[in-house]
């Protein structure tokens, strides 16, 4: 199932996180799809991307980090985190 998902406003493109812990791309003008980031580390809740940099998107989760993503690189650009042990990042 899909627990995230975000595009820009100007943009066919958009990015979805799923509950088997995988990062999509898909393009509805194409139809292209691809996997960006396959088996993230935890359950993710949120997934948002940069409206000023589309290529950067960040996740949040049951791992307790944001983590910040270049589509380009498929990698990570930063990970923060943010709860102590136990808790969640519910949203980005």
């Amino acid at each position: 199932s899909i627990r995230g998902l975000d595009c820009q406003p100007s943009s066919e493109v958009f990015v979805a996180g799923t509950s088997s812990c995988d990062l999509w791309e898909v393009d509805c003008k194409s139809g292209a799809t691809g996997i960006l980031v396959h088996g993230h580390e935890s359950n993710l809740y949120g997934l948002t991307v940069n409206p000023a940099f589309p290529h950067i998107f960040a996740t949040a989760g049951e791992s307790q980090m944001v983590v910040v993503w270049s589509s380009a690189t498929r990698k990570p650009v930063r990970i923060v985190h943010v709860a102590q042990k136990g808790d969640k990042a519910r949203s980005c």
